[in-house]
Order: structure tokens, then sequence, then C-alpha cells
């Protein structure tokens, strides 16, 4: 053993258990990092195929940690493009929706779960997503390109009373 491998070894075994879960909890980071590498990847595929499906998936999964919803919602499309038997896709791209508000898109993915393996899931976020929307009332957002003042003839903010 040289004398960079003995000073290694004594600093990892004198580690606290707040370093250990400092190296091992994810940061921002580390999703940063993985949106480069997966996008790297799939720039060298010509055409995506089902096989890239899960690098697909990982790629918007990122993105959501890291808040880039829109572009994660491309991706969680792309997937599902490429194969629609995934869970993780229809789970990702609700829970996406939800994160952002818009509870009655959320719901129908969350709806597309149904008499899935994983049925609890399903059931437990598709009850938060109704009792979200319950509570902030129906609201379909307005596209940062309508002006202010002036709104799109086909989006309408409807609240729960009307409904």
């Amino acid at each position: 053993m040289n004398c960079v491998e003995g000073k290694m070894r004594k600093g990892a075994m004198t580690m606290t258990m707040k370093d250990i879960c400092t190296l091992l909890s994810p940061t921002m980071n580390w999703y940063k990092k993985a949106v480069w590498w997966f996008e790297k990847t799939l720039a060298h595929i010509p055409s995506l195929s089902g096989m890239w499906e899960p690098t697909v998936i990982n790629l918007a999964h990122a993105l959501r940690k890291l808040k880039r919803y829109r572009e994660a919602i491309t991706y969680y499309e792309k997937a599902l493009a490429l194969s629609t038997v995934s869970l993780s896709t229809y789970v990702g791209l609700a829970y996406t929706y939800h994160l952002q508000d818009n509870f009655t898109i959320a719901i129908k993915y969350y709806h597309k779960l149904y008499g899935k393996p994983d049925d609890r899931l399903r059931t437990e976020m598709l009850t938060l997503a109704l009792a979200d929307e319950c509570r902030h009332g129906l609201m379909i957002k307005q596209p940062s390109n309508v002006t202010e003042g002036k709104q799109s003839p086909t989006l309408r903010l409807v609240p729960m009373k009307e409904r």
C-alpha cells in the first residue's frame, strides 16, 4: 500500500454519518450532470426506438427535478410515443402537471394508470390532485404569450362555482 492509499483509508474510517449522508444525497448538480449526459447520449442516436425509452424517461425525470417542467413534459411525451406501457412515464407526466397546478391534466394522466400493478400510488396521487383541484378551483392557465388584459378566445379561467 502506498502513502496515498493509506491516507485515503484512514480518512474513510474517520468519516461521520453526516459526511456519508452528504455523499449519498442527490444534489441539483447531480441532476444537471444527468441531464447533460442523457442529452449527449440521445444526440448520438439517429432515430429513437423503444430501446431508448428508459433514457428518455430518466432525462424527463431529471428535468422535472430541476423544475424545468415544460422540457420534462416534452420528453415524457416523446417516451409515450416510443412506448405506451411504461407506468413511470404516466406517473412522471401526471406529477409534472400536478406540480404546475394543472390539476385537470394531471387527473387525466392519473386515470390512465387505473388497474395497473401499483394502483395504490395512482389512488393516492389522484386523491391529492382531486383535493388540490377542489381547494384551488379549476384554473386553466393563460400562456405567457397572451398579452395582459387580452385573453385568448380559446382559454378561459373557470372558477369552481361555474362547474
